[in-house]
């Protein structure tokens, strides 16, 4: 058994043929580039949600053909660097218009998932796939084509989940237990999601849905395994076998851009204790509610409870928010400790202020130790760090 780090919802902006995938997007993140950027990242495996789009599927088609890419016994592919590829889609339920995320263990079945659905006349050939269907739907289909099934950014006040409703509202109980895991998203942490009891029994994923390349892996998980490939993959998250998630590592919620209630009418930013659901300067109640004020209205007053299994969750900035640590900077850290994760949660202080001067390194340390002041995102803009 072995640890990997896995981030399971990346996007593609663009295909190798000028194919615009994902909107808005950066057009360098395309199939290869996830690939080969995946180690500066510091991960194994990653999953790509875009795998139903055809144009998407000629460019790993491509790779196969070349060799670079070769399917693995318990489904997946390894690339020629030897980072591990799930094929998966991101879908959108007309229904509350909420966003599933299922993985599968072959391009075989996501392709057979799109074609099937295209069949109601809902589906267009984007990211994600619209689909005039429920969440109980897309999760019985995903399971018929042996694919796992969870929920995306649960909490966020577009596509969320617990922006459409709660699970009652979605799924009845006996098919729960078939959902893999829920998605946090970048606005919530385990601290804050496990105030609602019906989460207690789902392993938390904290993946970066990146849209660009210096994304990927901003938030990731690790996983206990015997390999990094689908089958484990999907044993990690019902926790069967000894198989499980081990740590989330993810953005600090404060940096997300719908951590706190926002008012688009005046602009103001909800700063008071949660939840702020009118807008406390002009009462304006169309207000974007925030994940934090969202939790807390649902929470009504429980506090968390940590169901044991869940692992710890471990708060990071990645480098795009910190003042100074630009592509150079950040090249210098990858030159010098292989990948940013491990420059980040492990490097010894006294190398980082050789490599970067004393004042960045007291910088990037204060950000692993979680001293940083930060100023909370909200209503679609990210937090930042506020410099004393």
């Amino acid at each position: 058994m072995k640890e990997i780090r896995a981030d399971l919802h990346i996007h593609v902006g663009r295909t190798s043929s000028g194919v615009t995938v994902k909107v808005p997007s950066s057009p360098e993140l395309t199939v290869e580039g996830i690939l080969r950027g995946a180690p500066h990242q510091g991960l194994d495996l990653v999953g790509i949600v875009d795998a139903h789009v055809p144009a998407v599927q000629d460019d790993l088609a491509a790779l196969l053909a070349e060799g670079q890419l070769v399917p693995l016994t318990g489904g997946g592919y390894r690339f020629v660097n030897g980072v591990v590829l799930l094929a998966g889609m991101e879908m959108e339920s007309a229904r509350g218009r909420l966003h599933q995320v299922a993985f599968f263990p072959s391009l075989t079945e996501v392709a057979d998932l799109a074609q099937f659905l295209r069949q109601f006349g809902s589906v267009r050939w984007s990211s994600p796939q619209h689909v005039a269907a429920g969440p109980l739907f897309l999760l019985k289909e995903t399971l018929a084509r042996q694919g796992f099934f969870f929920f995306a950014h649960i909490f966020t006040p577009h596509r969320g989940l617990y922006a459409a409703g709660t699970l009652d509202d979605f799924l009845p109980e006996g098919a729960r237990g078939e959902v893999a895991a829920m998605e946090l998203g970048l606005s919530a942490d385990t601290e804050m999601a496990d105030r609602l009891a019906e989460l207690a029994p789902y392993t938390f994923l904290s993946n970066s849905d990146a849209h660009s390349p210096e994304r990927l892996g901003r938030e990731f998980n690790v996983l206990w395994v015997e390999d990094a490939d689908f089958g484990e993959v999907e044993k990690a998250l019902f926790r069967q076998d000894g198989r499980r998630v081990v740590a989330n590592y993810g953005l600090d919620p404060r940096l997300g851009k719908y951590h706190r209630t926002y008012c688009p009418s005046c602009g103001e930013l909800a700063g008071g204790d949660p939840p702020v659901l009118t807008c406390p300067v002009c009462g304006n109640e169309r207000v974007v509610l925030g994940v934090l004020d969202r939790i807390a209205h649902l929470a009504q007053g429980r506090t968390t409870q940590h169901p044991l299994h869940r692992p710890p969750y471990f708060r990071q900035i990645p480098f795009e928010h910190l003042p100074g640590f630009g592509p150079r900077t950040r090249e210098v850290l990858r030159r010098a400790f292989g990948n940013e994760v491990w420059a980040y949660h492990e490097a010894p202080p006294a190398l980082l202020a050789t490599l970067l001067g004393q004042e960045k390194a007291e910088l990037l340390l204060a950000a692993r130790r979680g001293e940083l002041a930060l100023r909370p995102g909200g209503g679609g803009r990210y937090g930042r760090v506020v410099r004393k």
